[in-house]
């Protein structure tokens, strides 16, 4: 690889990176921000059912209650159902399951998202890094095949994030509105 190369690699690399992080970090962004709005819906409305059942606690306290606790009580309810009154709103366990499913969708994304942000500004760093030893690097015996390896790993990570943020809804990310019947299984 010659210096001219080597300088065209090491200048569009970071380009790249930081038009794929901005293009796919909104869009997995947005996939995020959405199931974060329909798990705070339903933690409001499972917030106003507990206000129903639960008498030793304020309205207030349970309003400021955080996901961990609500979820701790909820299941405390559902598995005492005779002396917490869980049997007055039969449709407790759907709307636990359904914020449980809106909650594992945000971490379905965000996980591999990180990683997908962090690959990319390493390959930033190191590439504008590098810029300044180029007549150094040029002498490397394994330099064409590294910059194919990186040029593999951006392209990898994009399509898995792209696949995961836009095509794959896993089966917990269904969207439907609590009382509505399931559809029916695909097995």
């Amino acid at each position: 690889m010659d210096a001219d190369s080597l300088y065209w690699t090491l200048s569009t690399f970071p380009q790249v990176s930081a038009a794929l992080v901005a293009f796919i970090g909104f869009l997995a962004l947005s996939s995020v921000e959405e199931s974060r709005k329909r798990r705070a819906e339903i933690e409001k409305q499972l917030k106003e059912m507990l206000h129903h059942i639960v008498k030793d606690v304020s309205w207030l306290e349970i309003e400021v209650w955080s996901s961990r606790q609500l979820m701790e009580r909820i299941n405390y309810i559902l598995s005492n159902p005779e002396q917490t009154g869980a049997r007055q709103l039969p449709q407790l366990p759907e709307f636990r399951d359904l914020w449980s499913s809106a909650d594992r969708q945000v971490r379905f994304i965000e996980r591999p998202l990180i990683c997908f942000v962090l690959l990319h500004l390493t390959v930033i760093l190191a590439s504008l890094g590098a810029l300044p030893y180029v007549p150094l690097l040029i002498g490397l015996p394994y330099l064409r095949k590294v910059a194919i390896l990186v040029a593999v790993a951006i392209c990898a990570t994009t399509v898995h994030i792209l696949f995961v943020t836009l095509l794959w809804q896993p089966r917990y990310g269904t969207r439907r509105e609590p009382g509505q019947p399931s559809a029916p299984s695909q097995d």
